[in-house]
């Protein structure tokens, strides 16, 4: 089938060749559906400042991205000087496809994750207690890379570190057996457009609130860990909790 004399290939490979750079300087216009160009490096600052000089009006980008926050970022990565203390050595987009029944109904998705990459052949330190050391050797020599999540992390923890797009697609079966519930990943590189590169990216940072909301949170979570740490709270075992459930939601 062709389009208006362009062939459907031909058509595509014109709309791919058509890139964006996310360079210090940029300012975008309503052009977001450009695919970014990621042999040009760049890091979570430059994105995010190249959203705080975006020519979409305020109000505009904020609905299109579907977050309030997404200017407070930019402010918060210059609230203070990078600090590169942790194991991550870049941030990465990814593309991930789930294969999902639940209660007969089938709910497959697909869509774009962004967290943190450690270094490689670097194992951390519960891992490497909950592991074999047969286990732990063949990571380090494999290449091991450990993921974070990057929601409680304030943006001048993460600001300087360069974003780069996975080169596989992740496809999980959570109909599988449990022993077989494994991730399996296909080798390529998808392409993915501005649009969905900020997106994906705000939805990920904003995933618990705004920078004040992420901080409360953070404090209120390591409360309660230490609490357990502490034995000021108790532990109740699934099996009780599930009881408990079941005694109060399936009574007849």
């Amino acid at each position: 089938m062709s389009f208006g004399g362009i062939s459907r290939l031909s058509r595509e490979r014109y709309i791919m060749k058509e890139t964006i750079k996310i360079t210090k300087k940029l300012q975008f216009d309503f052009d977001l559906m450009l695919t970014v160009d990621f042999e040009h490096e760049f890091t979570l600052r430059d994105l995010l400042k190249a959203v705080y000089n975006s020519k979409i009006p305020d109000d505009s980008l904020i609905r299109i991205l579907r977050c309030p926050y997404i200017y407070d970022y930019f402010i918060e990565s210059e609230s203070k000087p990078f600090e590169n203390d942790s194991d991550i050595e870049y941030l990465e987009v990814y593309y991930c496809v789930i294969k999902d029944t639940f209660e007969g109904k089938r709910e497959d998705g697909s869509c774009w994750g962004f967290h943190g990459v450690g270094k490689e052949g670097v194992v951390p330190q519960d891992l490497i207690e909950n592991s074999s050391e047969e286990e732990v050797n063949k990571m380090i020599e494999e290449g091991y890379r450990q993921t974070f999540a990057v929601e409680f992390s304030p943006m001048y923890k993460l600001a300087d570190y360069p974003i780069r797009l996975g080169k596989e697609i992740c496809f999980t079966d959570y109909d599988a057996k449990p022993e077989d519930m494994l991730d399996r990943n296909i080798d390529v590189s998808p392409s993915i457009t501005l649009m969905e590169l900020l997106y994906w990216v705000f939805w990920e940072l904003s995933f618990l609130g705004s920078p004040k909301r992420r901080e409360e949170q953070g404090e209120e979570l390591k409360r309660r860990c230490d609490d357990v740490k502490s034995g000021k709270a108790k532990m109740i075992p699934w099996e009780t909790v599930k009881k408990q459930l079941q005694d109060k939601f399936l009574k007849k």
